[in-house]
């Protein structure tokens, strides 16, 4: 029978410790890293197809020619650019950081996650005007852009300049970065300085 010292006892206590505390660490990690990856599995396609039509129209700038997204020739870079309702419903709820669960309990189920699902799928293009006012209370968002979004009222462009005063700009719902707006205003003057003759 080996006898040791509380001294020796204590030491092996402290060092079983950090070997439980070192595993737990690496346990959290692991947890987290696969929390991440299925967040990032589960952002919509046609949001990160979004984005990748952000990134070809920004290398297309300064260039005139016609480009072709899905096999078919694009005269414009805000034909390419242009988000449907889904991709912007589904982007928002994403920036906002709700599951679609959440968003059923906070529309007190006026909109169940099977049909919101279906809107940020492009499966549903149209919502009556009910829901598209909901999801704008839940998102704190313009309730004429998506009434745009989903054809009930004609695009800003097509307005009087008096209708669009107040206006909140496409992107100012998502928390951008100052070096995302300052990419956006020089996209921005590029368009504009196409349209000038």
């Amino acid at each position: 029978m080996v006898i040791t010292s509380f001294s020796e006892q204590f030491l092996d206590l402290r060092d079983c410790r950090v070997q439980l505390v070192s595993q737990l660490h690496d346990a959290i990690l692991f947890e987290r890293a696969k929390f991440v990856k299925r967040y990032l599995q589960s952002l919509s396609s046609n949001l990160i197809s979004c984005v990748a039509n952000l990134a070809a129209a920004a290398r297309m700038a300064g260039r005139p020619q016609l480009f072709r997204k899905n096999g078919r020739a694009h005269q414009t870079i805000e034909e390419i650019v242009k988000l449907t309702l889904g991709q912007y419903l589904a982007s928002i709820r994403a920036d906002r950081k709700l599951s679609l669960r959440q968003v059923e309990e906070q529309t007190g189920k006026a909109v169940s996650n099977a049909y919101l699902s279906q809107l940020e799928t492009g499966k549903i293009q149209q919502p009556s005007p009910n829901v598209l006012h909901t999801l704008a209370e839940i998102y704190k968002i313009e309730y004429i852009q998506l009434m745009e979004l989903a054809g009930y009222l004609p695009p800003t462009s097509d307005r009087d300049t008096h209708d669009r005063h107040g206006r909140v700009a496409t992107f100012a719902e998502h928390n951008l970065s100052h070096e995302e707006e300052a990419e956006l205003m020089q996209f921005l003057q590029f368009l504009r300085s196409k349209k000038q003759p």
